[in-house]
């Protein structure tokens, strides 16, 4: 008879609230305290197992139970728990970094920038002559070189014609200039890049298609996406090296300490300075293949040269000493 009336007042529900119990064989305090620990550690289990995050809070708790003896009597659980929150913390947190990455956190290595939507990197600024002379001091083979680029025999840059005759005396963070497409596209294999070409790669864009931000690399850069006819906002003449500058000559990058922002954080100089090769060739034939510069240089004045746009195209062994490069890398 006991157990019945127990059973009607104590479902198996877990934690009711205690009730005085009507009958002439109370509990004792014992018991009473008993059963508050057992209810306590119940709702402690649900709650661990309900929420990871809560469940860390809960078991910090559980250890400062757990510091005493007698809150081992508790069965340690609290303890245990205890140590699972410190984990549900830690991923927790694991968790917000992977978001932020996500989010546009960088991940390109240092001296680059992300693209618009964090698909490919970029140099900030244009390749400087120190780094190519580092370069051409390992002494890279030309064998390696594609079919198209089996006239160079040398990736040394031009030193005997125009103004490549001087160019070889510009400060060493000059952009390198006075080379032909293949020494770029070379120097960027050697660097474990490649010459800015198709988003998504891994070689060049069409020419055709070499204005459309979701397919050209280096034009995504310049207009941030798209969204912009200039890499830095509205044209303004002498805000980036160009003619109205009044330098004359190719700047070390970034020009100005950086007056002249790209269309992504941490790039410069894709308006002026030196125009840049890109990969994007009408054929793949050989030396006579007309491929593509963009960006303007330290001679253009016009604002559609300067802008994103702008674009001329040089054979494929044509030095300049207006022209460099810079390269991208896939993600």
């Amino acid at each position: 008879m006991w157990s019945e009336r127990r059973k009607m007042r104590y479902p198996s529900r877990p934690c009711l609230k205690l009730e005085p119990m009507r009958h002439p064989l109370a509990f004792s305090a014992v018991s009473l305290i008993a059963l508050a620990l057992a209810c306590s550690a119940s709702k402690s289990k649900r709650t661990l197992s309900k929420d990871a995050g809560a469940s860390g809070a809960a078991g910090t708790a559980g250890g400062a139970g757990s510091s005493g003896t007698a809150g081992q009597g508790g069965h340690g659980t609290g303890g245990t728990a205890g140590s699972a929150g410190s984990g549900g913390a830690l991923d927790a947190g694991a968790d917000s970094g992977d978001a932020a990455t996500d989010s546009g956190a960088p991940k390109c290595p240092a001296g680059m920038a992300d693209g618009p939507n964090n698909d490919f990197c970029i140099d900030s600024t244009e390749v400087p002559r120190k780094a190519y002379a580092n370069w051409i001091a390992t002494q890279p083979s030309t064998t390696s070189q594609d079919t198209y680029c089996a006239f160079n025999t040398d990736f040394t840059p031009n030193s005997t014609s125009g103004d490549c005759t001087t160019a070889q005396f510009l400060d060493d963070l000059a952009p390198q200039t006075c080379v032909d497409w293949c020494d770029a596209q070379a120097f960027c294999k050697g660097q474990g890049k490649r010459l800015c070409g198709q988003v998504g790669g891994p070689g060049g864009v069409v020419p055709g298609s070499s204005k459309v931000a979701l397919l050209s690399q280096w034009y995504a850069a310049c207009t941030n996406g798209g969204t912009r006819k200039h890499p830095y906002g509205s044209f303004a003449a002498g805000k980036c090296n160009d003619a109205s500058a009044g330098t004359g000559e190719p700047a070390k990058v970034p020009y100005a300490s950086g007056a002249c922002p790209g269309g992504v954080a941490a790039l410069y100089d894709m308006s002026g300075n030196v125009a840049e090769w890109i990969d994007s060739c009408t054929a793949s034939k050989g030396a006579s293949d007309q491929c593509l510069i963009f960006g303007g240089s330290y001679l253009s004045s016009a604002s559609e040269a300067l802008s994103c746009d702008g674009s001329s195209s040089a054979s494929r062994n044509t030095p300049s000493a207006s022209v460099g490069f810079r390269c991208c890398k896939d993600i």
